[in-house]
Parts: C-alpha cells; structure tokens; sequence
C-alpha cells in the first residue's frame, strides 16, 4: 500500500507473499521486518524516499522503486536488489512511473498507469503488454489514472488479475501461458506489443460489480478471487474456472461506505480478512453455498485505542493470527477467538514499532 501523505515517515506498506515478512517503505530507505518473531532483517536504499518495494517470497531478491529527483532513484526505475550480497543485479527503465510490481514463481508484472508489463522472472524477459483498460465503454476519467491502478498476481499460479473499465467493476482474468510456452508478442505501429489473447495465454471478463473495483485477491492456489469495489460495503469471492460467485460477503450491514486497504486470504483459504479506512477490521469464513454472510471475527481499532486508519492486514501461516500494519509506523498481532465461542472480538497479543531499530 502506497502512503502518499507528506507528514508520514512511511510511503509504502507490503507483506511477503508467504505473509512472513513485512516491508517498509520510507522516506530514507526500506526495511525488512520478520514477522514471527518479530525482528528487523536487513535495510537498505538509505538515501532514497521508497516509492515502491516487493518481496520475492522468502528470499533475498528485492524489486524496488525509488521515488527522488536523484538519477536513476526516479519511479521511472526499476530495481532487482539482492540483500544478501548487497547488489543490484538488475535495473529496468520506463518511459513513465512504476505504479506497482508484483512477483510470483514464474513472473515479474510491472504496472504504468493503462498498461501492464509482463517479464520472465528467470531471464528478465518482456513476454508481452497489456493494455490495462481494454474493455471500457467509455473514455478513462481522469480521476481513475490518478489513483495506483490495482492489480492482483497469484503467487503459485501465473494468474493475473486486474479491472479493465474504470467506470465500471469488470475484471480481466488472464492466464498467462508458462514461460517458454508464450509466444513473441507482435510490436504494433506504436512500438507497444499486442494483447492478442494468444499472445499471452487466455483471458476471461468478470463482471464483479457496479462500481469500479478498488482491491483484488487471490487465494494461494488462484482458485478463488476476491473483489471489492469502491462503495466498500460488499466484498465478493469468485471460482476463477468458472466465473461463479463463491459467496457474497457483507462489510456493512447498513450499507456504510468505506474505502477498502486491503483483502487477505488465510494460508488455508478458508478466511479472509478486510482492512477499510473504517475502524473496524472485518475476518470471513469462506466455506459452504451461503450469501451475504456476515463478518466470524472482529478487531475494533477505537476500542483498541488506535486512531490511524490507513493500514494492511494479513493471516500469519498459523491461520489463528492476524497481522496489521499501520501508516505511522503501528504493528500489531490479533488472535482470533477459539472455534465455537460466542465472542466475536479479536484479542490483542503484540504490538511492535515499524519505526524503530530493534523490536
């Protein structure tokens, strides 16, 4: 999550794709929070204000994205940084800003503002472009490209998932061909590559909402995608084979709007967590044929006593915790209630500083 306040110390949020790291993003640098125990791992950029930072799973292979008026730390730029030998071994260059990176075991996407790039993560080869808004009905509002654009990448399967109409909540669901197995995308007049659908692999429309979608996510293994839209009150999770809505699920149950920060599947797939710039953190059981089924757990933030709202939330790989990261530098541990009991409140277990040298 990308903080764009000028009074924060922290510009960017992200958990690990395994949910085991933390990192973040300042204004003078990143830093690399293990989770469990909580620790600082390793730091770096120290003279550059973070604009972007993606973990590859577990490992020491960093993307990173400055954002300074240096040359070569412009969001322009596009490191792959190893932290165990301190080196970059890789850097891309745009024609305009980085929006977002995402990598998963077979590739690196990176996000411009109507287009998406896809790359070998083996070689750092570019498979293909993807016009990102090819399926509107009407010209872009500007008010859409001023915002990051969203896009979700299945961490085990070359899944990819992204709204392709900003006025409306239709998402294209690509299935990239494996690498090696792609064909060379065909250059346009333009110099940009096709979005052939043969190009890449296949692609399918999904209508999710009637609004335009904010937040996507997958479960680890791609079957299932969840959506949010950006009235916020009802969060959707879809079969990706077959289109079908798996359950409808409900943030509000009198229809307050919220903006949602982020959707989490629990490593099980058989929850997922909703964090919105309301003060409530909503957990869902993801089982059966039920509709509207309302929140199983709860963390109130004011009854916590904390008054920041903009943050990302996530299971630990025990399935029982949930982990929140706060835009002033909070983290906390929330375990939920034992299987059975009434009480549907979360209990606080840890709360650490994103801000400070040591936990």
């Amino acid at each position: 999550m990308q903080i764009r306040e000028r009074t924060k110390d922290i510009t960017f949020l992200s958990f690990n794709q395994t949910n085991t790291c933390l990192l973040v993003g300042t204004k003078a640098g990143y830093t690399l929070w293990r989770t469990d125990p909580f620790d600082q791992c390793t730091r770096g950029f120290s003279d550059h204000p973070i604009h972007l930072c993606e973990m590859f799973f577990s490992t020491s292979l960093l993307a990173v994205v400055c954002n300074s008026s240096v040359e070569n730390f412009t969001p322009r730029v596009l490191y792959l940084y190893n932290t165990k030998i301190d080196q970059v071994i890789c850097l891309l260059r745009f024609n305009e800003d980085i929006q977002s990176v995402k990598l998963n075991q077979q590739y690196l996407v990176v996000v411009l503002k109507q287009s998406i790039i896809i790359y070998t993560l083996e070689k750092i080869e570019p498979v293909c472009t993807l016009d990102m808004y090819f399926n509107q009905t009407t010209p872009v509002p500007p008010e859409a490209l001023s915002n990051p654009p969203i896009v979700a990448l299945c961490p085990q399967k070359p899944i990819l998932a992204y709204p392709c109409d900003p006025a409306r909540g239709n998402v294209c669901l690509a299935r990239l061909n494996e690498p090696g197995s792609a064909r060379t995308p065909t250059p346009t007049s333009s110099g940009a590559s096709t979005t052939d659908a043969e190009t890449y692999g296949s692609y399918q429309i999904l209508e999710a909402h009637d609004h335009p979608v904010v937040a996507l996510a997958f479960r680890k293994d791609g079957q299932w995608l969840a959506t949010a839209s950006a009235k916020g009150t009802i969060i959707r999770v879809w079969d990706t084979e077959s289109k079908a809505m798996v359950m409808e699920l409900k943030r509000s149950s009198v229809g307050r709007q919220a903006h949602i920060h982020s959707l989490a599947f629990s490593d099980d797939g058989t929850m997922l967590v909703v964090s919105s710039s309301s003060k409530t953190i909503h957990i869902f059981a993801i089982q059966g044929e039920k509709k509207s089924e309302k929140s199983c757990a709860f963390i109130r933030l004011d009854q916590e006593g904390i008054t920041e709202t903009k943050h990302i939330s996530s299971f630990k790989p025990d399935n029982q915790t949930i982990q929140v990261a706060f835009a002033d530098g909070q983290y906390f541990h929330f375990r939920l209630p034992p299987p059975g009991s009434t009480n549907k409140k979360c209990e606080r277990a840890e709360h650490h500083s994103l801000l400070s040298t040591s936990s």
